[in-house]
């Protein structure tokens, strides 16, 4: 008769199952979700692979409602490899700019994670927004440099595992491994660019940055920790600031002092038009305490100038400084010239509380921070007002005899002056006058002999 027939149990039918639809075993998760949601794969009577309950095709008009979601790729965990980027230890210049910084390759770090067909990407992040960065899933989602300023980070200078090379360099310090974050300043002008350039940083940061190894399609696959904070050097414009020429009146008073224009100092590549120029106002001995502030609301004003030692005000742009004005024409800065303005007020250009000494800059800024400085001015001293004082009094015996002595003399002087009128006035009224009331003066007729009429002569 033989044995009987056993029928396949359970397991041995889900076996056969997951032979039918598990993907091969060189397929990643991501990958995964992608080939289930494929429209050839689908599991009876036209419905896609990994779909659970009733399903429809979606209509022409693609409207809501249609029918449920489609699946979705998946999204896993990258593998985190631990190695954190950093600045290049090689003893070069300028491995920190006002818009560059330098980080050595990842020589070596990512050789066991990836194939010729991945790409390494470098993802820099404000050092706060960091934190909310998410790995894009496919190549449209790579964030690009202008979302730098709007979401905070963007990645770039895409490489090849054939482009970091295990091998030391040869040939000094021109074989230098590093990569240069921001050193394409023409980037963004040349439309044939890929939107992911490497554009000058727009400003001192703090960044910090990763390293992410992405598939064929977009999927991430592995990264690197995120660096430490790297902040950039402000650019520092070689200018400083000058007094007004000393002929034009007013040029210093008790609570105020005019300043040159800085015509022409702020045409930078690294400065826009839209960016804030302000004066920084400080007690001489404050300047080295001075931090550029990191948002406008950290902007101190006139009233902070007792507790801070400085402030800012004068806010300006590059277009109210142009390098071509007209040689006639004069441009002047007064500080302190505004009476009517309130203290706690930011920009507020308050008259000065004291003689000083003040020392000033001129700081550019953005939104997110300081760009570029100028050199501090030398020391300027107000007009301080000369108080009245009363002649002090006499303080030794010396002085008590000069008085004595000069009020003697003064007496003396008088009292000469007053005899002299008095004998003056008594000689007067003691003299004899010429005639008098009860005198008789007589007076002869007389003729000049030669003055003889006719008349005369015949009655003689």
């Amino acid at each position: 008769m033989g044995l009987p027939q056993r029928q396949p149990g359970p397991s041995v039918l889900l076996l056969l199952v997951g032979a039918l639809v598990w993907p091969p075993s060189c397929m990643s998760l991501g990958e995964w979700g992608s080939w289930m949601n494929s429209p050839g794969w689908t599991q009876g009577a036209g419905i896609p692979a990994g779909v659970i309950g009733s399903w429809q095709p979606p209509t022409s008009n693609g409207g809501a409602g249609a029918g449920p979601r489609t699946l979705m790729p998946i999204s896993v965990a990258t593998e985190l490899i631990p190695y954190t980027p950093q600045i290049t230890a090689w003893d070069l210049e300028g491995k920190v700019t006002a818009t560059t910084f330098s980080l050595e390759q990842p020589r070596c770090v990512l050789d066991g994670h990836a194939s010729v067909a991945n790409t390494i990407w470098l993802v820099v992040a404000f050092s706060n927004a960091s934190r909310d960065f998410q790995n894009p899933q496919t190549r449209a989602e790579i964030p690009a440099f202008p979302r730098l300023l709007t979401d905070g980070h963007y990645m770039t200078l895409p490489l090849s595992l054939d482009q970091l090379p295990c091998e030391d360099p040869k040939g000094g310090s021109r074989d230098v491994p590093l990569l240069r974050v921001g050193s394409d300043p023409g980037c963004r002008a040349d439309l044939h660019q890929p939107p992911y350039c490497n554009s000058p940083l727009p400003s001192p940061g703090p960044y910090r940055v990763k390293f992410l190894l992405m598939d064929a399609r977009g999927s991430p696959l592995a990264e690197t920790r995120w660096s430490d904070p790297i902040a950039l050097h402000q650019e520092r414009i070689g200018y400083v600031p000058q007094l007004a020429s000393p002929t034009l009146a007013g040029t210093l008073t008790q609570s105020t002092f005019t300043l040159e224009q800085p015509s022409g100092q702020f045409s930078h590549l690294n400065i826009s038009d839209l960016d804030a120029i302000w004066l920084v106002v400080a007690h001489s001995n404050a300047t080295p305490n001075f931090t550029a502030p990191r948002r406008v609301e950290d902007i101190p004003a006139p009233a902070d100038f007792t507790r801070r030692g400085y402030y800012l005000t004068l806010l300006a742009h590059r277009s109210l400084y142009p390098g071509n004005q007209p040689g006639n024409q004069l441009r002047v800065l007064r500080v302190g010239n505004d009476t009517g303005c309130f203290p706690a007020k930011r920009g507020c250009n308050a008259p000065l509380p004291g003689p000083g000494p003040y020392r000033v800059k001129f700081l550019v800024m953005r939104d997110r921070g300081p760009v570029a400085e100028t050199e501090w001015s030398s020391e300027t001293h107000l007009q301080q007002a000369e108080a009245l004082q009363a002649a002090p009094g006499p303080q030794s015996a010396g002085a008590v005899v000069i008085i004595a002595i000069l009020s003697v003399l003064l007496a003396v002087l008088l009292t000469a002056l007053l005899a002299l009128l008095i004998y003056t006035c008594y000689d007067t009224r003691g003299s004899t006058p010429i005639s008098g009331p009860e005198q008789s003066v007589y007076m002869r007729r007389y003729d000049t002999h030669h003055v003889i009429s006719l008349r005369s002569v015949e009655d003689s």
